[in-house]
């Protein structure tokens, strides 16, 4: 029996379709057909039957599930610990966080190569949580605590929040801010999808509309502003940097928030990603009067 027909397995029976698990494994979708159809040939048994909607489990695959299940736990803690059997301070590191972040870090990247000269560093851009315990990422770096036991959180300071348009529109609209009269300028934010975001709630508790101009991406909503297109929630550390911008609010005190430093807990065990958790620490620490807006 191969492995990998196995890991297809249990991904055609979580997700349901082919098509759903190719995506997940980074295959395409005749290779997962092949692999369930080696497995079903290696065992001599119809793991799925074939549905309009997609596949649904047949009883073999029932039967066979559970084990399944248990072999790639076990998989996925080997494929996590393998970097801890050596003790060099060597390969890849894959932070995950937002745009705004993530271009924060690339300003900083210099510093950590210098520290962690072995090390290769990527930087993945995701709003959404990926999954440490597959190893999408080694590392994230989140507003929020997510509910898993198996992470382990390291705080890496605040982030303050402010109002901020580009110059010439600001001198277009000079009593927007300090007349609190919201609906005189136009504003931009995020769209609908990502009304939970601090900075989004914020907009919409103030304003009776949406934003006049919306996105999912930060640094859109960034340049969307020096551009002039209107006013909006920025991070200070994200705007003070961008050419002509102007902070147009104090900090919203309100919207400070915490970073945290996600990890999975097996992770903690390879050197690589110990001593690049304690870089990143004393990085934070180090930007905090910009982190904080003063």
């Amino acid at each position: 029996m191969n492995w990998d027909d196995v890991r297809v397995f249990c991904a055609v029976a979580r997700l349901g379709t082919l098509s759903a698990a190719a995506r997940e494994l980074k295959l395409s979708q005749p290779t997962v057909g092949r692999r369930i159809q080696s497995l079903e040939e290696s065992l001599s048994a119809r793991l799925f039957d074939k549905r309009p909607d997609g596949f649904v489990l047949a009883p073999a695959g029932i039967e066979l599930l559970p084990l399944a299940e248990q072999m790639t736990r076990s998989a996925d803690v080997i494929q996590r610990r393998r970097d801890s059997f050596s003790e060099e301070l060597t390969g890849t590191l894959r932070i995950s966080t937002p745009e705004q972040m993530a271009m924060f870090l690339t300003e900083q990247l210099p510093d950590l190569r210098a520290a962690l000269p072995e090390i290769e560093w990527e930087v993945a851009v995701s709003h959404v949580q990926v999954n440490l315990t597959r190893r999408e990422a080694d590392l994230l770096i989140r507003e929020c605590l997510p509910e898993n036991s198996s992470l382990i959180s390291r705080k890496l300071g605040r982030v303050a929040y402010a109002v901020y348009g580009a110059h010439d529109y600001v001198e277009r609209f000079p009593q927007s801010w300090t007349d609190a009269r919201f609906d005189l300028c136009d504003w931009v934010g995020y769209d609908e999808a990502h009304a939970h975001f601090g900075s989004q709630k914020w907009l919409d508790k103030h304003r009776d509309r949406a934003p006049e101009t919306r996105t999912n991406n930060g640094l859109v909503l960034v340049e969307a502003v020096r551009r002039g297109c209107g006013l909006a929630v920025l991070p200070c550390y994200a705007a003070e940097t961008v050419t002509g911008l102007q902070r147009v609010s104090p900090v919203l005190a309100e919207l400070t928030v915490d970073q945290w430093l996600l990890v999975h807990r097996d992770l903690l065990r390879t050197p690589r990603v110990r001593a690049a958790i304690d870089v990143i620490v004393e990085l934070f620490k180090s930007q905090e009067r910009r982190l904080l807006g003063s």
